[in-house]
């Protein structure tokens, strides 16, 4: 049985056995064909492997790395338990390196006012209801975005049933299909989602999705990343924000307003602390900047004599 054949009964296992999501399968799927592109064909050994290490070394960062070694690491394992294979190749070879600490990118606060005076804007000068309801529907979305930090792929995948606009919650469907129920908590979210529902959902259904395209379906990741890169090449001077941004910066406020860490985690639907406490590091780094730059000492003029002594 040829290694294609193989990737495939293993990706079919990762669907209907292993029950895993589908955007995990959809990486396992890329990482293991991009794999298979690098064997093209040739027999595997343990120079070959080292050579695709170095060869994805030199070509992505390293928490990408890690992710295609762990995909690659469970097809391995799939196969010996399938007695495809003897051993896992990749238990005799150390694949150990540093990872850098990535800090999350936010989004300063003023950006966010230009931006979100730029989605009201949009709406007060449609000038038709299809388009009134698109930029409603764009208000209401990052608007719920940013007031609950959900992820956008939940945002997404919102049905009617989910939104109580009576009591001013949302039931989200995260990771692993876990569910938790977030208050909207923000003035400006409910009027926007009532807004929006007013005219979009006159008669629909609870099963139907919130959010939807021009289409009825419902509007997808990549609609909400255009819209945002369409803002920073016409209205903004920096590199364009993300979906994922929004979830940061949420984060990061809240955790500079003192709120707990294990509610962040619970409001983000983060199944440890450990991924939660990246935020922690964007504080530390904010302390840093904010000692450095309006220490109240430095308002204050020195002692000559001190200051003397020091420049000396």
């Amino acid at each position: 049985m040829n290694t294609e054949t193989m990737l495939m009964m293993y990706l079919a296992d990762c669907e209907q056995r292993a029950r895993l999501d589908w955007k995990t399968v959809k990486a396992y799927r890329c990482d293991l064909r991009q794999f298979c592109l690098f064997l093209n064909g040739r027999p595997l050994c343990r120079s070959l492997l080292e050579d695709y290490l170095t060869h994805l070394h030199a070509h992505y960062a390293p928490r990408s790395v890690r992710r295609k070694l762990a995909s690659l690491h469970a097809f391995f394992s799939y196969l010996v338990f399938h007695e495809r294979i003897e051993e896992n190749p990749l238990d005799k070879i150390r694949t150990h390196f540093q990872k850098p600490l990535p800090l999350p990118r936010t989004i300063s606060p003023a950006r966010l006012q230009h931006f979100f005076r730029y989605l009201y804007r949009q709406a007060d000068l449609a000038d038709t209801p299809l388009r009134q309801m698109s930029a409603l529907c764009n208000v209401a979305l990052f608007e719920l975005l940013f007031s609950t930090g959900v992820r956008i792929s939940e945002l997404c995948q919102l049905r009617i049933g989910d939104v109580d606009l009576l009591a001013h919650t949302l039931r989200i469907r995260g990771k692993g299909k876990k569910e938790r129920l977030l208050s909207i908590g923000s003035p400006c979210a409910r009027r926007a989602l009532k807004a929006y529902h007013r005219v979009a959902h006159g008669h629909a259904q609870t099963q139907d999705f919130f959010f939807r395209n021009r289409n009825g379906r419902a509007i997808s990741d990549q609609s909400v990343r255009l819209l945002l890169q369409n803002y920073s090449r016409t209205c903004d001077d920096h590199p364009h924000i993300t979906p994922h941004m929004f979830r940061h910066t949420f984060a990061s406020m809240l955790l500079e307003d003192d709120v707990d860490i294990r509610c962040i985690q619970h409001i983000l639907g983060h199944s440890s602390i450990t991924t939660t406490q990246i935020y922690t590091h964007v504080s530390d780094a904010k302390q840093k900047e904010i000692l450095q730059t309006k220490n109240p000492r430095d308002r204050l003029t020195r002692s000559c004599r001190i200051a003397e002594i020091i420049d000396c």
